[in-house]
């Protein structure tokens, strides 16, 4: 039994780093009508090394008109040392999760990863009040976590800061957000007629 205790104790363990996270509001439209809605959260070490690689953890919750939401996260190596913009280099990840300070963790649906389009990044569906939970954290400037765990480490690697953005990203995830909740009323209602 206290064998079980400890590999369980030892799968989850993980620093909380202090980070500086910046949030981008996030749009899919199809011929005028908005499909999706969401924030990229892009999160660096507060206080980095810069004389060795940062590793920068990337996160997104959206949320689509046919009442899907869903998250995606990713890893990525940036070289501080190079003074061009760097795109990083992508550490491939087992699984992930965002946490809004004081709340449960937001885990995708059944632990059901999926590969995303982007090499070494993860995504999974999400219950719509996890989803509108996350928006809520943003606009409100509530802690959040993004806590990730790269291929071949033992730990969970976590972030935690204020999501930053711009009181003009925040009207503009804003105002997505109701609109995409507009038509999904719309829809429901057209479809009890």
């Amino acid at each position: 039994m206290l064998g079980l205790a400890l590999s369980l104790h030892a799968a989850s363990a993980g620093t909380i780093e202090q980070a500086l996270t910046l949030a981008e509001p996030q749009m899919q439209v199809k011929d005028g009508a908005i499909q999706g809605c969401g924030y990229r959260l892009k999160s660096f070490p507060s206080q980095p090394d810069t004389r060795k690689p940062i590793l920068a953890l990337d996160a997104s919750f959206n949320l689509y008109s046919n009442g899907m939401g869903a998250l995606k996260a990713g890893a990525l190596l940036i070289d501080a040392q190079r003074t061009e913009a760097a795109k990083g280099m992508a550490r491939p990840i087992s699984s992930f999760w965002l946490k809004v300070e004081g709340d449960r963790p937001t885990f995708v649906l059944n632990g059901k990863f999926l590969p995303a389009s982007t090499p070494g990044y993860l995504l999974g569906t999400v219950d719509v009040p996890s989803v509108a939970a996350l928006f809520q954290a943003v606009w409100e400037g509530k802690p959040m976590m993004i806590g990730v765990t790269i291929k071949g480490d033992g730990i969970d690697r976590i972030y935690s800061g204020v999501p930053q953005l711009t009181d003009r990203e925040k009207a503009e995830g804003t105002q997505c957000f109701g609109e995409l909740l507009d038509q999904m009323k719309a829809a429901l209602e057209g479809g009890k007629k």
